[in-house]
């Protein structure tokens, strides 16, 4: 149930507390009352293709300018032309904490206080890990004729 690879999100605090040590999905729980207290260090396996398997065809659709999943089991929400619209596409709790731990190797910005922002490419993601609310972000596409002031 759980790939083999092997990836890191680091949450720090202003000073680290660091525990190396590889957690399992099945974790959960002991995860997200880490996140409340704000001194997790987490070794995840996940799976290293989940982006371009789950929210591929939602990534390359030019309509959709944004991608929300408010958690675990719950519809992702799209944002096109200024509609919000559900889809079927539902994220398990593992896949978010996932393609958070992907964003944040890919742009080597670590999640601090349980919070990342992060620029990669064309796709700007913001994301919250809460122990009482789990694990939600937003990702937003930036356009070719965005502003640049």
């Amino acid at each position: 149930m759980v790939p083999e690879l092997l990836k890191t999100i680091q949450i720090k605090r202003h000073v680290p507390i660091i525990t190396n040590r590889p957690i399992e999905m099945t974790q959960v729980p002991k995860i997200t009352n880490q996140v409340r207290n704000k001194s997790l260090n987490l070794d995840l396996r996940i799976n290293p293709k989940f982006q371009t398997e789950k929210l591929s065809d939602l990534l390359k659709d030019p309509s959709i300018n944004e991608i929300e999943c408010t958690g675990a089991d719950k519809h992702l929400l799209i944002k096109r032309g200024g509609m919000v619209q559900k889809t079927r596409l539902q994220l398990s709790i593992e896949d978010i904490y996932g393609l958070i731990a992907e964003f944040s190797q890919k742009t080597r910005i670590p999640v601090i206080n349980g919070t990342i922002k992060a620029a990669l490419d064309n796709l700007i993601i913001t994301a919250t890990l809460s122990g009482t609310t789990g694990p939600r972000f937003i990702i937003k596409k930036k356009s070719l004729f965005h502003k640049l002031i």
